[in-house]
């Protein structure tokens, strides 16, 4: 068995759009696990408008993540 070095862990983008730019839409959705605490859908209907927090706990990442969800469902007008 092979050692695994430190340095040779791949965590990822610097941030939530530099991850999106790199790995498209498709992939970076399907990497979100739905929460029961927290529901997208509080946030689209207005029951919840901020997202709090420290450097580096994801809030880009979440808006990144509301931003294409909204965008997925809303249906060109014709």
């Amino acid at each position: 068995m092979s050692e695994l070095y430190f340095k040779d862990i791949i965590f990822g983008k610097t941030d939530a759009s530099n991850e999106l730019n790199e790995v498209g839409n498709s992939y970076y959705m399907s990497s979100f696990l739905e929460y029961d605490k927290y529901q997208i859908n509080d946030f689209v209907d207005g029951r919840k408008c901020f997202v709090l927090g420290r450097k580096g706990t994801g809030k880009t990442a979440l808006l990144k993540y509301l931003e294409h969800s909204c965008n997925s469902e809303i249906t060109p007008i014709e």
